[in-house]
């Protein structure tokens, strides 16, 4: 049955609402805000104080996010605290997680047609990951909900052939470029498929005017892009970029961002293996095993026709490998790769996903409907009551990812700002790697981007540490263990430390630099605010 546009619309209201209701009920348990949004908020402090070289120009990240939470904060009314930043944070990512409800619909029903689209969307919000990712003050929403426009008029050209689409295109990529720097990925793999389509026999075209074509795809995005390029004199800042690139060396072993350090003798085939398994894991949380096994079965069953719809599905092809391959250097490279990583890849396997359990459901009751005694039932229809049961095992066993709030492993910096807050004066620093306790606390911090000033000689009076780093590995974890070890231990959080919650660490240090720093020793309160703890049993 053909849809009108009306059912399209009506579909996409339906999903919205959903999506709205789902995001804003995570939002509302969340706890912590990411790491990353701690410098996000900063920058857009910056931005709101009018700090245009700080905050557009010198900042680490690019800077179409912060500009939105600046926006979001003002427009609202929230005041110019961590708590107004979080929830600015929180809401302009939230914005972009509905509204991209929209151009996924539109891409799902270009790859897999009318009847498919909606449920492709469906699959995408029905992994814990995605709205955990796009409720949380991160990047990614902004990112996704101009990287899938970009798509979707990248595949409306491929299908049609006029340039005009490229246009909205370029405006799209840059929107997703000004957002993070891997948004020109939608433009270098929608050039290269171009270039490819004329080779293959299943997707050649005739391009009257290839160049031209080229032309306008490389100038209308190197136009809009030009700005953020120019302001930082690259084409993105980050570390990881230019490892990735191939313009800097790998991480250090020992360096602060690998998820384990990198053992000595470590050969270069092992660095990939690692890679792959990393980013395999990586993958497999952001889709979930049964989504990756019905993504297989909805890209191998797609809609492959017409010359048009290899082409599309050929761009599909290019983007995915050239995620696998950034990503697989990005582990290799930087040695971490989570699942946050992968949800340009996530969300069109997942998309395949919905294709796949709209088949199969199909056939599924096709094959029921041979029976006699069903054929006989009036009205009965055996596919929405397939969905209905699928929808009831999903949610049951994803329930508890679902309802696990966002950032509860760091609650415990959160309540140790909270205390600090409340015991020491303004403008005094803390010691915190991490950042979240000297944000709550709304305290000047030193984390890991001014670690070299981190030593005994530190004039500051309280130092803020998980558990975990008091016994890792790494350079920095040693420096944790020696000033903890000439500090008194005041306070422990969360109280009961629950799972997936770590332990953060409360320390007062005693050092002939802090007794000269001129500050007054503060007296701790009750257990319930920190009571000191016997340090000698806790320290490592």
């Amino acid at each position: 049955m053909e849809l009108t546009y009306s059912d399209h619309v009506r579909r996409i209201s339906y999903l919205a609402i959903a999506v709205l209701s789902l995001l804003a009920w995570r939002v509302g348990r969340a706890e912590v805000l990411s790491a990353d949004g701690l410098r996000y908020t900063a920058q857009a402090r910056k931005i709101a104080a009018g700090d245009w070289r700080g905050g557009l120009v010198g900042s680490v990240d690019h800077p179409m996010y912060p500009i939105q939470i600046a926006a979001v904060r003002t427009l609202v009314g929230l005041p110019d605290t961590a708590l107004g930043l979080q929830d600015a944070a929180w809401a302009a990512a939230m914005l972009h997680g509905v509204l991209l409800v929209i151009p996924t619909y539109w891409v799902a029903r270009s790859l897999f047609g009318d009847s498919s689209a909606w449920l492709g969307t469906a699959a995408f919000y029905a992994v814990p990951n995605t709205s955990e990712i796009l409720a949380d003050s991160l990047s990614e929403s902004t990112f996704l909900h101009f990287w899938c426009w970009a798509l979707g008029f990248s595949l409306a050209f491929l299908k049609r052939g006029n340039p005009a689409w490229l246009i909205g295109m370029a405006a799209a990529g840059a929107g997703a470029y000004w957002t993070r720097p891997e948004g020109l990925l939608i433009c270098l793999a929608l050039g290269m498929t171009i270039l490819i389509t004329p080779l293959l026999r299943s997707t050649r075209v005739d391009w009257p005017r290839l160049g031209r074509v080229l032309a306008i795809l490389a100038i209308s995005t190197g136009a809009l892009s030009l700005p953020v390029i120019l302001s930082r004199g690259t084409i993105g800042t980050k570390p990881a970029i230019a490892k990735v690139l191939g313009l800097k060396n790998r991480s250090a072993a020992h360096a602060v961002e690998r998820e384990r350090p990198l053992e000595p003798g470590t050969t270069e085939l092992a660095i990939w293996g690692d890679a792959a398994a990393a980013f395999y894991k990586a993958l497999r949380t952001a889709t979930t095993s049964t989504g990756l096994i019905l993504a297989i079965v909805g890209l191998v069953l797609a809609p492959r026709a017409s010359a048009a719809a290899a082409r599309r599905f050929l761009l599909i092809g290019v983007i995915l490998s050239l995620c696998v391959l950034a990503l697989l250097r990005l582990h290799a490279t930087q040695g971490y790769c989570a699942p946050r990583h992968t949800m340009v890849p996530a969300q069109l396997l997942l998309m395949a996903a919905g294709h796949g359990v709209v088949v199969l459901s199909s056939r599924l009751a096709s094959n029921l409907m041979r029976f006699s005694f069903l054929r006989e039932r009036v009205g009965l229809r055996p596919v929405p009551v397939i969905y209905f049961a699928l929808g009831c095992a999903w949610t049951t066993t994803q329930a508890g990812e679902f309802a696990r709030p966002i950032g509860h492993s760091a609650l415990g910096y959160k309540l140790a700002g909270d205390w600090l807050s409340q015991h020491i004066p303004p403008g005094e620093s803390i010691i915190d790697l991490s950042g979240w306790a000297s944000f709550y606390a709304e305290r000047p911090g030193y984390g890991f981007a001014k670690l070299h000033e981190i030593t005994p000689g530190n004039p500051s009076r309280y130092l803020v540490v998980r558990k975990a780093h008091l016994v890792g590995p790494w350079e920095y974890c040693e420096r944790m263990r020696e000033l903890a070890r000439d500090a008194d231990l005041v306070a422990t959080f969360p109280q009961s430390v629950a799972d997936r919650t770590s332990e953060v660490r409360v320390y007062e240090r005693r050092t002939p630099q802090v007794a000269a720093s001129g500050h007054a020793r503060s007296k701790p309160g009750s257990q319930a605010e920190g009571q000191p703890v016997d340090a000698g049993s806790v320290r490592q």
